[in-house]
């Protein structure tokens, strides 16, 4: 897990870039709840007015991943973002495998 600390203003809004490895990273406090990352490289990531910024990386998708989360990854890989979980695991598998 990749925590940002100091050296950002939490008060105001702002990007991080940093280098996330290949997979699924859920962002706790950033714009996104989740993306997935086709190969491991420099990614920019958004935050509004976060307490805590963290992002957990180089996840599969997975049964443990949240239906928000699921959503997130759709919308960035215009997919569908109705539908179950299943439905929406199931898309995002099929798009990213």
């Amino acid at each position: 897990m990749i925590v940002f600390e100091d050296e950002y203003d939490w008060q105001s809004s702002g990007t991080i870039k940093t280098k996330i490895p290949a997979g699924v990273a859920v962002c706790d406090g950033f714009d996104s709840a989740a993306l997935w990352i086709e190969s491991t490289g420099p990614v920019t990531l958004s935050f509004t007015d976060a307490s805590v910024l963290s992002v957990d990386a180089g996840l599969p998708v997975d049964n443990s991943l949240t239906v928000a989360e699921l959503k997130s990854i759709c919308t960035q890989l215009s997919l569908s973002t109705s539908g179950l979980k299943a439905d929406l695991l199931a898309r995002v598998q099929e798009a990213t495998s």
